[in-house]
């Protein structure tokens, strides 16, 4: 239920700033990473159409097309759910996660932390 309503969230709400864009795809990823290690394949499931819509917003503000070239389409429906599972333990996709995206989580998760 939540991921359908995080799904929704993003499908209508237009963002382009890097750090909250970072905060989503470094937490979806750590609990797509997690469902992946214990064999999870219904949380997986749910995720997945998350990860996607992320991945749609994030081209952009990430230059995904040149960052990341051989990145799975989105377009390419069921196909994309295998083809991500893959790439996503690529020495490619992880260098991503940690050299461009890590700091941007850290940064808007501190920018919360600093609100409260």
């Amino acid at each position: 239920m939540a991921t359908a309503k995080l799904h929704a969230i993003l499908q209508s709400r237009s963002t382009e700033d890097p750090a909250e864009l970072s905060y989503l795809l470094y937490s979806i990823n750590r609990a797509l990473d997690n469902a992946i290690e214990v064999g999870n394949p219904e949380e997986y499931s749910f995720l997945m159409p998350v990860m996607k819509a992320l991945l749609e917003k994030c081209r952009f503000a990430f230059n995904l097309d040149s960052t990341l070239p051989d990145l799975p389409s989105t377009s390419s429906g069921p196909v994309f759910f295998n083809d991500f599972q893959m790439y996503s333990t690529s020495k490619k996709w992880r260098n991503f996660i940690e050299r461009m995206v890590s700091y941007g989580f850290l940064s808007f998760r501190a920018s919360i932390v600093y609100i409260l």
